[in-house]
């Protein structure tokens, strides 16, 4: 891919954290050693594609989720991020969600005129290493963390009540919302990888900031952010 860069340094503060609806403990140290930056990429398309570099790792993620574009003023993402399970044929009893995800990847890999340096989805141990335990959600506030919901529109997903009287066809638009709306509240993230010889379900890590994650959880929905190693 060809493109343009411009490096943003990146000043994090306590109202940064404020702004973006975010609550870090006192005395927490948002971007220790200068970790993150900010980098905007122009891609071929002429579009930006805002990402967060990080020293630490070697790796470069996409500062939105994937489903959202970047606002103009580049600092906000916006849209309604993409659900995983929401990506399978309606009528599909037992999707290949594996599969499904790695179409997505593709998709944003064409998009964005990528051949060399592909996106990928994370593995676990990538999303533990941008986990903040000390803020909720629980991301480094380099990260936009928003969904693309309010929280009132979120809690009426995940309070969407579930029929279970009526036959599993009937209730499944219900079962959609009620497990949707879960996604969103936990704020789980996609890994690249799903239980053996399950397609169903696939390790996530929930970034809603309750507790530290000690492993990662299988989960049926959840929203997608990529990853690479920075060129």
């Amino acid at each position: 891919m060809k493109y343009l860069s411009a490096c943003l340094a990146l000043v994090v503060t306590s109202s940064y954290a404020s702004a973006d609806l975010q609550e870090c403990l006192a005395n927490t140290d948002l971007n220790p050693e200068n970790r993150f930056s900010h980098e905007v990429l122009t891609l071929e398309n002429g579009s930006p594609y805002k990402v967060v570099n990080d020293a630490a790792t070697g790796l470069q993620w996409g500062f939105c989720f994937v489903g959202q574009t970047l606002s103009n003023d580049q600092q906000s993402c916006e849209g309604v991020a993409e659900v995983v399970m929401d990506l399978v044929p309606e009528r599909q009893y037992t999707p290949n969600v594996r599969e499904k995800t790695l179409e997505v990847v593709a998709r944003e890999n064409r998009s964005m005129g990528e051949t060399n340096n592909l996106w990928h989805l994370p593995n676990v141990k990538d999303l533990l290493s941008i986990y903040n335990e000390r803020c909720v959600p629980a991301y480094y506030p380099v990260f936009s963390h928003k969904i693309g919901l309010t929280t009132e529109q979120i809690n009426e997903l995940k309070d969407t009540k579930i029929d279970y009287s009526l036959p599993a066809a009937e209730r499944k638009e219900d079962t959609a919302k009620n497990i949707r709306g879960w996604a969103y509240h936990s704020m789980n993230v996609s890994t690249d990888s799903n239980s053996p010889g399950r397609y169903l379900f696939f390790y996530t890590v929930s970034f809603s900031g309750h507790g530290t994650p000690a492993s990662a959880n299988q989960q049926k929905y959840s929203v997608m952010r990529l990853v690479r190693k920075k060129p």
